[in-house]
């Protein structure tokens, strides 16, 4: 793989983790925003990892992946 079709990878991977990160945000924002008491819900019924998780940390890993990926993207641009 040469150079150029790596670097073709990252910002599609960028991009990617960008718009999804971005996506999963604000469904986070739009369920806090509609129905508060949610938020602090774990999103399954199963107690294993990443079941468990909350939406409000959902949120906040996917807003820091959005960060992320637009970070690069913006370096690869």
């Amino acid at each position: 793989m040469d150079f150029k079709q790596w670097l073709s990878s990252l910002q599609a991977l960028a991009l990617t983790m960008f718009l999804f990160g971005l996506l999963t945000w604000v469904c986070a924002v739009v369920v806090d925003a509609t129905h508060p008491d949610w938020i602090s819900e774990p999103i399954a019924h199963y107690d294993v990892p990443p079941f468990n998780w909350r939406l409000g940390g959902i949120g906040a890993v996917a807003f820091a992946t959005a960060a992320f990926g637009f970070f690069v993207w913006g370096l690869e641009k």
